[in-house]
């Protein structure tokens, strides 16, 4: 978020850290803690839907989050795919995406 905030964007941070940068507000430690009605014009989900149980429900969220021109920036990891050892992350990623299933998530849940 440092070059967003460089430019002098407004930036807000959902995330579990409770030291979010200086001049980033923080609205919550998930998404359902968000209870405003602002609508984003960029979102960044970076590593993020590798961890989440309801992972097409969060991305209808981020959805409903956008302006109408909004843009939704996603990444995830595909360690997996290189022969990540599922005992160096046992728990933590419960999703794994494929390029085609990455790009499926957001296709059926409204996304172009």
């Amino acid at each position: 978020m440092r070059p967003f905030k460089e430019n002098r964007h407004r930036c807000y941070l959902i995330d579990y850290n409770d030291n979010p940068l200086p001049g980033i507000l923080k609205l919550g430690s998930d998404i359902d803690d968000y209870r405003g009605q602002t609508k984003f014009d960029v979102i960044v989900c970076s590593h993020v839907l590798e961890h989440v149980s309801g992972v097409s429900k969060l991305v209808n969220r981020l959805r409903d989050l956008l302006k109408p021109d909004g843009i939704i920036y996603a990444e995830v990891p595909q360690e997996i795919w290189s022969g990540l050892k599922m005992d160096l992350d046992p728990v933590t990623h419960i999703n794994f995406f494929t390029e085609n299933s990455f790009s499926n998530l957001f296709l059926a849940n409204g996304f172009e």
